[in-house]
């Protein structure tokens, strides 16, 4: 089972559902991360979007020697934190737009 993200014709908010081999899909109810079920219904997917829409990414930089090695960068004492815009998720198939 595979579970994605998309858009319908008949919803304009995204919708949590089952993907099928033939291209449809089966939105779920319920909190996908704890207790949800299929609706038994099926949608035509308009668009795939990305998994998760995140609040904020939290990621460590330089978390790996050879990492620090190899971009001349001295290695750190703690951990690296950045954060990254939850405007970067990439829709499955979008175009990237470079600024």
């Amino acid at each position: 089972m595979r579970l994605i993200r998309f858009l319908s014709e008949t919803q304009a908010a995204p919708i949590i559902g089952i993907l099928y081999p033939d291209g449809t899909a089966e939105p779920v109810e319920g909190d996908l991360l704890g207790i949800w079920k299929p609706t038994g219904r099926r949608m035509r997917i308009c668009k795939l979007l990305a998994p998760l829409q995140p609040p904020v990414i939290l990621a460590i930089g330089l978390n790996f020697r050879e990492h620090a090695i190899e971009t001349n960068q001295p290695i750190p004492e703690f951990p690296v934190l950045f954060m990254k815009s939850p405007w970067v998720a990439q829709n499955p198939g979008d175009p990237i737009v470079i600024p």
